[in-house]
This record gives structure tokens, C-alpha cells and sequence, in this order.
């Protein structure tokens, strides 16, 4: 099982995007809720409850990073934007596979394995893969009109 602690938000999981920071922080939140313990009882339903909320939450936030990605025409962007879309892909069936198994639907799965794959598909979206987004592409950072930074000369990592 993972730490539960990694979950909590923190300034470096900042990308600098309003939206995509804020679903992130939702994420989170979620993910921790979600993760049931081999030693604890696991309200099925709470779980579920937050399993179908996290799917919705990453449906629309999935939809709005790649609608950043659309416009993407250098090679290495494009071959960027497939991996992430596919990871979303991935990261959608492992929600749709903890779902089924709290419905029932599906047995012989470990519940805590596929909520920990999950758990760590999500992380790396949020911690690599959106970075990596960011060097494609410009995004508003503020709320004023027309503050835009391009990247890659604005993302500083260390």
C-alpha cells in the first residue's frame, strides 16, 4: 500500500494553471479517500461514491488538458500528446476497474493493487506529464487579460 500522506497538496505539484491546479488539488483529495486499508473495513459505498466522483473529476479534467494539447504540431509535442492521451486512457480504465469490482462486477482483482495503480498513474500525471505538457504550449497564469507565459523559457525545474 502507498503512504497516504504523498497525497496531500503541496506548491510543487503547482503547474501554474488555474483549472488544471485546482482539478489537481481535487485529485488529491479524492485519491486519499479513496484509498481503503487491508487492516481497515471499507464502506463499499463511501468508496464507491468517491471512485465515481474521481472518474467525472478526471473525465473533464482529461478533456481540458487535452484540449491544451490539440493544436500541437512539433514532432516531439505530438509524440507527447500521445503518450499522455494514452495514459489518460489507462488511468480511466483502472477507475472504470475499481468501480466494477465495488459494483460487484468483478472478481479475482485486488481492491488495494488496482487503487495503488491507480493512485500512481494519477501521480505521474500530475507530477510529470503535465510539466512535460507545459513545455508544448502557453497557458494563462493569471486572471488578468492577456498575461501569458510561454513555455518553455518560463518553467524553471530544478
Amino acid at each position: 500500500m502507498l503512504d497516504t500522506a504523498i497525497f496531500s497538496w503541496s506548491e510543487n505539484f503547482r503547474i501554474g494553471h488555474g483549472r488544471i491546479d485546482q482539478d489537481h488539488r481535487a485529485i488529491l483529495h479524492h485519491l486519499r479517500a479513496l484509498q481503503c486499508r487491508p487492516h481497515a473495513p471499507c464502506d463499499v459505498k463511501k468508496t464507491l461514491s468517491t471512485a465515481l466522483k474521481l472518474r467525472e473529476l478526471c473525465r473533464s479534467h482529461f478533456a481540458e488538458e487535452e484540449g491544451l494539447m490539440r493544436d500541437f504540431t512539433d514532432p516531439v509535442a505530438l509524440v507527447h500528446r500521445d503518450i499522455h492521451t494514452m495514459r489518460h486512457g489507462a488511468t480511466m480504465a483502472h477507475l472504470d476497474s475499481v468501480i466494477a469490482h465495488l459494483n460487484g462486477e468483478s472478481e479475482g482483482i485486488d481492491l488495494f493493487k488496482i487503487i495503488d495503480r491507480l493512485t500512481e498513474t494519477l501521480l505521474m500525471d500530475i507530477t510529470w506529464l503535465d510539466f512535460e505538457m507545459l513545455t508544448f504550449t502557453k497557458v494563462e497564469l493569471s486572471d488578468e487579460p492577456g498575461v501569458v507565459v510561454s513555455f518553455p523559457k518560463a518553467l524553471t525545474r530544478s
